[in-house]
């Protein structure tokens, strides 16, 4: 296992460049590199470690300067909150909200249904005391019309649920 680190593995390893990896050892005191006699740097493992769990900060939209801030015995603390929200944020809220769009969708079906109902009932005018009178003077055109525009709906629905299901889990394949 390799024990000391050049300033271009610290660049292919975090992702920063080396320029900035320089700037901020000088200007803000984040690394300490260990020198050669020929003056060389080389980071330790430490190091390493120190320069990544700022890289995944930095890359969370904290600011050098703000994280130049927090003591070294900090940031591995700060990672791990960072890495927490993160995951709360990425899977489990995402993973939780399928059963929720499901019992949402299966609301607005009953709703369908049941505005037939609610508006015979109270003696509103809508599509559902359209849909009585029909069946009650059997005219086949409106019933037929008014089955059709409920089912445009009710399909309309579902397919707007599969494609909330894709955007929530991208592991969703729709054909």
């Amino acid at each position: 296992m390799k024990k000391y680190f050049s300033i271009r593995d610290l660049e292919n390893l975090s992702g920063i460049k080396a320029h900035t990896i320089r700037i901020w050892e000088k200007r803000y005191n984040l690394l300490e590199p260990e020198r050669t006699t020929t003056n060389i740097r080389n980071y330790s493992l430490k190091s390493l470690q120190k320069l990544l769990n700022i890289t995944l900060l930095y890359n969370n939209g904290h600011k050098i300067s703000k994280i130049a801030q927090i003591p070294d015995t900090e940031i591995p603390n700060f990672v791990q909150e960072v890495i927490e929200k993160k995951t709360i944020k990425n899977h489990a809220i995402k993973n939780s909200l399928n059963p929720v769009i499901t019992a949402i969708s299966g609301w607005f079906a009953s709703m369908l249904a049941g505005a037939v109902f609610v508006e015979y009932i109270f003696g509103w005018n809508g599509l559902g005391k359209e849909i009585v009178n029909a069946l009650n003077t059997l005219d086949l055109p409106v019933i037929m019309g008014s089955v059709l525009v409920i089912a445009f709906m009710f399909i309309t629905i579902n397919i707007l649920v599969d494609l909330i299901y894709r955007i929530l889990d991208p592991r969703v394949k729709l054909n």
